[in-house]
This record gives C-alpha cells, structure tokens and sequence, in this order.
C-alpha cells in the first residue's frame, strides 16, 4: 500500500530536516553531556548511522516527510495567551523528533518507519501543543482510512 500523501512540487517554508541534521550533529558532539542527555545523545547518533547506511536497509529518510510535519505544525495558530508571532514555531529539539518520526519511511509500502513514541520531557515544554499539532497531522494529512489517535497522560482528569 503506498502513502496517499500527495508530494506538490513547491517546497516548504524552512529545511526542517536540515535542522533536524544539525540538532542530531550536535548532540553527537556533546560528549560529556552538558546540553543533551546519553539518550537524545544515542538517538541522534542512531539517527545519523542510519543515515549513512540508508543505501543498505529496508527503510529511507524523507526529507519532504520530516519537513511536511514541521511546516504543518508551523501553520498552526496559539490558541492561548498572548505570543510573539500568530503561529506556533517550533524549537530543534522538537523538529528533530518529529523529523525522525515522520522522515523515516519504509521501502515497502512508504508507510512511516516508527508508529509508536514516547516523549519525555519537563513541565511546560509543550508537550501537549506538540501532540495535538501530531493528532491533527495524522487525522488529516496521512491520507489514512479512519485514523484512530491515541494519547495518554500521566496526570489530569
């Protein structure tokens, strides 16, 4: 079954994946971990040798992908308070997760390589504003029958 996600011949607002890239070479480079974490450390070396060896696997990254999601959420209005600009803008941390979620697509079907993931992150890293540009990505832009979303919190009603 191939991805009914149309690819239009303009190109996106800003290299999403290119950040993406960067974000993950320099958590690479941060070795004794005074900015990123062993594990967003390990996930941007695993998402580097993947790109390496992509030629070699079952699976490929899609640059057009990772920046659909991106421009996506970036296209989305706050809803709340009083902001810097009208829509969301994304920070390299969250571009990065997203790039790799959504970027990285397998060769048989180009169906996403990932379908499940677990963010963990501070209070008020907007973890929800996040997930909720995700839903809304998935529910309409995956071209899937009957999407079904999950989501799960560890706190609230």
């Amino acid at each position: 079954m191939q991805s009914q996600i149309k690819h239009p011949e303009t190109d996106h607002d800003k290299n999403f994946a290119q950040i993406a890239s960067d974000f993950a070479h320099e958590a690479v480079a941060d070795k004794k971990g005074k900015k990123h974490c062993k594990w967003v450390r390990l996930a941007a070396r695993r998402h580097l040798d993947d790109l390496k060896k992509q030629k070699d696997k079952d699976v490929y990254f899609s640059e057009w992908h990772a920046n659909d999601i991106c421009d996506f959420i970036e296209h989305l209005p706050h809803v709340e308070g009083a902001w810097e600009t009208p829509t969301i803008t994304l920070e390299p941390p969250q571009i990065f997760i997203l790039a790799v979620v959504f970027g990285w697509r397998r060769r048989v079907d180009d169906l996403r390589r990932f379908t499940s993931v677990y963010i963990e992150m501070a209070r008020k890293g907007a973890k929800s504003t996040l997930t909720a540009g995700v839903a809304l990505y998935c529910l309409t832009k995956e071209g899937e029958n009957g999407p079904e979303i999950i989501m799960g919190a560890t706190t609230g009603e």
